[in-house]
């Protein structure tokens, strides 16, 4: 049996509020299928890329995997291939544009998610997962990340650092920073950056994905609102308000002294 122990980059993410879905849920299965249907849009485009045909990175979306356990899923990718391909701009590129359609499938029907994103080895097969950057995912998810945001590891921000990504033109809308020193993935401008990184485009180019996403952040918007509104007094409403900060910041530069770009 080969070594398939990899370095990769990993993602741990958890969707908040699973226990108070399982309490008022009580055995119907209403709350479950909500959120079977939310985990199936989610990676329905992951899916079906990998059955396409001589697309140019099949190689690639061979080897994404993505493992979930109660409210729980782990995502990685390996740095390098089993035929040599590597491109650690356009691997890091390809894996925060699929977790951030998995973020927002979600928040389209009313879950938050929270996670952290590393690069270390790891192992995975059809029955374990052995990992020291899913436990590095993890911690930062369960003990640093607090509000609903994918943050990046120290190891993998020096990484991004050394490798110049703040050269790159998608730089600004791929990471964000609060002024609690979280770094972290942007969910919201993964269209933008695929067209940036893929396509090529820039300037006035982006102006169709840009509308796109502002109609989303709104559409999100309304949803965070209702949440608000229907959770207030209760303990874990701050993290829907964070979430209406960041989008609001993204829309119009309010929150500007919460929030920027780039880390």
């Amino acid at each position: 049996m080969p070594n398939r122990i990899k370095e990769c980059f990993v993602a741990f993410i958890d969707v908040l509020g699973f226990r108070d879905l399982i309490e008022r849920d009580n055995g119907t299965g209403e709350y479950l299928q909500i959120l079977k249907t939310a985990v199936s849009k989610g990676t329905d485009d992951m899916k079906m890329r990998k059955k396409e045909l001589n697309h140019e990175y099949n190689f690639w979306y061979e080897e994404f995997k993505i493992k979930s356990f109660s409210d729980c899923f782990c995502f990685s990718i390996p740095l390098e291939f089993e035929r040599g391909e590597k491109d650690y701009k356009q691997n890091l590129v390809a894996f925060y544009e699929w977790i951030m359609v998995f973020y927002n499938e979600l928040l389209d029907n009313g879950f938050l998610c929270r996670g952290g994103i590393t690069q270390g080895w790891h192992y995975e097969d059809s029955d374990i997962i052995f990992s020291k950057a899913q436990v590095e995912a993890y911690y930062i998810e369960s003990k640093q990340a607090v509000y609903p945001l994918i943050m990046i590891s120290s190891k993998l921000l020096s990484e991004i650092n050394e490798r110049n990504f703040a050269n790159e033109s998608y730089y600004n809308y791929m990471f964000a920073h609060d002024n609690a020193g979280r770094n972290f993935l942007n969910p919201f401008n993964y269209s933008i950056v695929d067209e940036m990184f893929f396509a090529k485009k820039l300037g006035d180019e982006l102006l169709p994905e840009k509308k796109i996403r502002n109609m989303l952040l709104e559409k999100h918007l309304k949803t965070i609102n209702e949440k608000i509104q229907s959770m207030n007094g209760q303990s874990h409403v701050d993290k829907y308000q964070w979430l209406k900060e960041f989008i609001l910041y993204m829309l119009d530069n309010n929150h500007n002294d919460k929030f920027a770009n780039g880390l």
